[in-house]
């Protein structure tokens, strides 16, 4: 980060705030070395370099930190090769003020915290697995009682209070600003608007409904910010794997944090614009019906488009391929086109019969026989689809509308064909003609 851009942040900050950073942080990931010179090196499964012994105090702006040693259990409390590295199983943790100061305010940034933790004085808030202590007094004890992983430790005295970095859509911070703000030290626990260009996209989870992507000042992924697991528009699911794209210019509404040593915006973030606008735009109507239905060629421009794939729609076409049909799923894949041909073909995968219907016979279709089939398209990574869960419509001009033959119906004695023209028995599964009239036999 340039002289110019620490200095123009710093400035905002005053502007904004009126006050300056006066906290004292303890970085027991990054200043470990520097924090606890006694300790030879850290520890591993192979090593006990790390390990605390006696009791050992680091101290930053007068304020010091006491780790004490192990008093129960079989893990040391010591200094991990690994993030978080301050990792403590019983004894105590001790924060003391420079002399004639209190502490007012302590936020221990965990990787893990113990639910039975406890201090000595004060009021001790717990968002697992961080937690905050509050209160006045010149030292506060904390009691280890289980397995607790620090990151860090952020200390107020009286007269301190965290900076206030809250902020507007209008005074959104840059990427920049945000990297330059979560290293200051600042207290991150407020939403903060952040805009920027989104320069790559990890994944957009229409599962999940949430997205992982990274947004910059510039087109540049050097330097970007992760926005990890955000959703869409004000909090919405993300229904759409198209609903961003590289090169959107974004706002988000979000709190940054440290994940280990990797800054992101944190899981839950929203977007509050995208390209100027604050809300989505709406989307395009694709619905139709069976007397509409896309031919196969207009579903697959619908999916390349990827606008209105949400609906569910009607395509009809001819079965070119058959790779399953599941009697014990009850459910088809399959393939059709707008003629016999393989290529260019749309996938129903994983579809039902007629009204919904499980399949109950692999030679309920075959190919050849053409369909209106009902049921949502997409594009499944590169594969254009009829997603699961579709149904059949009418498969050879039989609709779901008509049901198995009774005997009343039909002159039991007259002669059965099947649609080739040929006289089959009477117990044939599929569509059937007996005294001039079409029907569907299961």
């Amino acid at each position: 980060m340039n002289k110019i851009l620490r200095l123009s942040l710093v400035c905002l900050m005053t502007l904004f705030f009126g006050t300056a950073f006066a906290q004292t942080t303890f970085n027991f990931n990054e200043d470990y070395a520097t924090l606890f010179p006694s300790l030879p090196g850290t520890s591993s499964n192979e090593s006990n370099d790390g390990d605390f012994n006696e009791f050992t105090t680091c101290t930053v702006n007068g304020v010091s930190v006491t780790v004490s040693p192990l008093t129960s259990g079989q893990n040391a409390n010591r200094i991990w090769t690994s993030t978080p590295r301050l990792r403590m199983y019983s004894g105590t943790l001790t924060i003391t003020a420079p002399e004639g100061s209190n502490l007012t305010r302590i936020d221990f940034d965990c990787g893990k915290w113990h639910e039975n933790n406890t201090v000595n004085t004060g009021e001790l808030t717990v968002e697992d697995p961080s937690a905050t202590w509050t209160g006045s007094a010149n030292s506060v004890e904390l009691t280890i009682t289980g397995n607790t992983q620090f990151n860090s430790l952020t200390v107020y005295l009286n007269g301190e209070e965290p900076v206030d970095i809250s902020n507007t859509p209008e005074t959104a911070y840059t990427v920049a600003e945000a990297i330059e703000l979560a290293n200051s030290g600042a207290d991150l626990g407020t939403n903060v608007y952040i805009k920027g260009i989104i320069t790559e996209i990890e994944e957009i989870s229409t599962s999940y409904g949430n997205a992982t992507y990274f947004i910059n000042d510039t087109e540049s992924t050097e330097g970007q910010l992760e926005v990890f697991r955000g959703y869409y528009f004000d909090g919405d699911r993300f229904t759409s794997e198209d609903a961003i794209k590289v090169g959107d210019e974004v706002i988000i509404y979000g709190q940054l944090s440290f994940y280990y040593e990797n800054l992101q915006v944190a899981q839950g973030s929203e977007i509050y614009s995208l390209n100027g606008a604050t809300e989505p735009t709406p989307g395009v109507d694709i619905s139709n019906t069976p007397e509409t239905a896309y031919t196969v060629a207009e579903a697959n421009e619908l999916i390349a488009a990827g606008e209105g794939l949400e609906t569910e729609v009607y395509v009809k076409g001819i079965i070119t391929q058959i790779d399953e049909v599941s009697t014990d799923f009850g459910n088809a894949t399959y393939y059709i086109n707008d003629s016999e041909t393989t290529e260019g073909q749309l996938m129903i995968f994983r579809g039902y019969y007629l009204n919904g219907d499980r399949f109950t016979s692999g030679d309920e279709i075959k190919l050849g026989d053409k369909v209106v089939v009902y049921g949502q398209l997409v594009n499944y990574n590169g594969t254009y689809e009829m997603t699961t869960g579709s149904q059949i419509y009418s498969l050879n001009d039989i609709t779901s509308g008509i049901n198995n033959a009774t005997a009343e119906e039909l002159d039991s004695n007259a002669p059965v064909y099947n649609l080739a023209g040929q006289r089959v028995s009477k117990d044939t599964k599929g569509i059937l003609i007996q005294n001039g009239k079409k029907f569907l036999n299961k």
